[in-house]
């Protein structure tokens, strides 16, 4: 098996995943193998070869730019989308968020900067201060369009599967990863998240974290007190994959009919859910997509951590009793409208919101790959090599995880966290997932499975 150097690298399967798998099958079937993995294996494989693609953000975290100066010595294109891209407060928190997540001024004239709206292409634009400058385009991010019609078959199988075995439920997404990170507050107060990088940043932080602070304190009222009044309802609470969830499991210990559950991915539960309730969550905006019946709830509003598009999202409620009479409204059949119309700021943070083309960015990338593999300059990595350096890693996984758990506590619960982002990939999950794919956009799709850290897929030309 020959692969082209055209990796997608997954940080968070649950959330990057099936996006992808979809984009890969969007491209011409041109291109050969690509290569999905872990995020670190992406940058071990890099190291190993010359010249290709990676399609993807982690590479380009302002702390981590020895990986890009790497990347681009060995001829790789950069081709950034960020996974992120809705963010909380007005124009100057959201430019702040910017400057923290790329630093566009670094990248070369042959890279590529994709984003979800026009508002972070102006502002990226702005940040380039000469010439030698990568092309950057509004494009949205395909996770959204997974939810219009087009796609929304999808994820019915497991919508079925939950309301099989849980019944009716309210699904709760949650977003306080300053407040409870499952990696302590050393990381909420770091400079990854912009702590200590100015005085502006810093502040920024401060404020986040004890917005979240206060925003987890009510929610956790909330859902104390709607438990007991809708029992023909599971209240699912889904954690992020940057929460604690054992704080979860203390402060709702009790509640029958309450349950904690962050397997799978969002949109099957989603789609299952009979409403949703949220608190800034972009599954909230998910399931806008979806067509839910949507519950945003904000004890204190405040325009300086608050999403401005994501506040809009569903009926707002300030109080435990006005989420009660939105759910008793939901339970006669009645439609929850948004409580407030989209406006043009909200369109330029978020294209899909009245752009419904899914193929702008499928075109470009593929435009990309093609060129890159027209130059004809491509060193890959040894597939038998790979073969045989994840067997001999999941040997010494298997060896670490005992003495880890024994000896170094702090690092445990940094792997634990880490497991729930990137529990890796199951050759029997993939091709479930494939044949979904393959139902809906009418290809064929083969899969070479290597490990848990990576696999290489191609279409079948026809």
């Amino acid at each position: 098996m020959k692969h082209s150097n055209i990796f997608f690298p997954i940080e968070t399967i649950d959330r990057e995943l099936d996006p992808k798998l979809v984009l890969a099958t969007l491209l011409s079937d041109e291109i050969g193998y690509i290569a999905f993995a872990q995020h670190d294996l992406v940058v071990n494989l890099i190291n190993l070869s010359s010249s290709g693609v990676y399609f993807g953000k982690n590479i380009m975290n302002p702390n981590k730019y020895q990986l890009y100066k790497v990347a681009k010595e060995r001829g790789f294109i950069i081709a950034h989308l960020d996974e992120e891209g809705v963010y909380q407060g007005s124009q100057p928190q959201i430019e702040s968020i910017l400057e923290t997540r790329l630093d566009v001024s670094k990248m070369q004239s042959d890279d590529y900067v994709f984003t979800w709206g026009k508002f972070q292409e102006n502002f990226y634009k702005s940040r380039c201060k000469d010439l030698n400058q990568p092309f950057i385009k509004t494009t949205g991010h395909l996770r959204f369009d997974m939810f219009k019609r087009s796609f929304r078959d999808y994820h019915e199988d497991r919508a079925e599967a939950y309301r099989k075995k849980h019944g009716r439920y309210i699904l709760i997404p949650t977003t306080f990863g300053f407040a409870i990170s499952p990696w302590g507050y050393s990381d909420t107060f770091s400079k990854r998240n912009g702590y200590g990088v100015t005085s502006f940043k810093t502040t920024q932080i401060i404020k986040d974290w004890a917005a979240q602070l206060h925003h987890l304190a009510h929610l956790i009222e909330l859902i104390h007190k709607i438990s007991p009044i809708f029992p023909e309802f599971q209240i699912i609470l889904r954690p992020h994959v940057a929460e604690d969830v054992l704080f979860y499991k203390s402060a709702l210990a009790g509640l029958n009919n309450v349950k904690i559950i962050n397997e799978g991915s969002s949109p099957g539960w989603i789609s299952g859910a009979e409403l949703l309730i949220h608190n800034g969550s972009t599954v909230g905006l998910e399931a806008y997509f979806r067509e839910k019946p949507i519950i945003h709830y904000e004890f204190n509003s405040n325009d300086e951590t608050d999403s401005q598009i994501i506040k809009k999202i569903g009926a707002s409620c300030q109080n435990p009793q006005e989420v009660i009479n939105s759910v008793k409204e939901v339970l006669k059949e009645k439609k929850i409208n948004n409580n407030e119309g989209f406006d043009e700021f909200d369109h330029s943070i978020l294209c899909q919101l009245k752009n419904d083309d899914y193929m702008v960015l499928p075109k470009l990338l593929e435009e990309i790959i093609l060129d890159k593999l027209s130059q004809k300059d491509i060193k890959t990595a040894s597939i038998f090599i790979l073969y045989i350096t994840e067997y001999l890693y999941q040997i010494l996984t298997v060896i670490k995880k005992p003495i880890r758990r024994l000896f170094f506590p702090k690092l445990q619960r940094i792997y634990l966290a880490d497991q729930v982002s990137f529990p890796g990939f199951k050759k029997s999950d993939l091709l479930l997932r494939l044949k979904k794919i393959e139902k809906i956009t009418g290809k064929k799709i083969k899969l070479k499975f290597i490990s848990k850290r990576i696999f290489f897929l191609k279409l079948i030309k026809k």
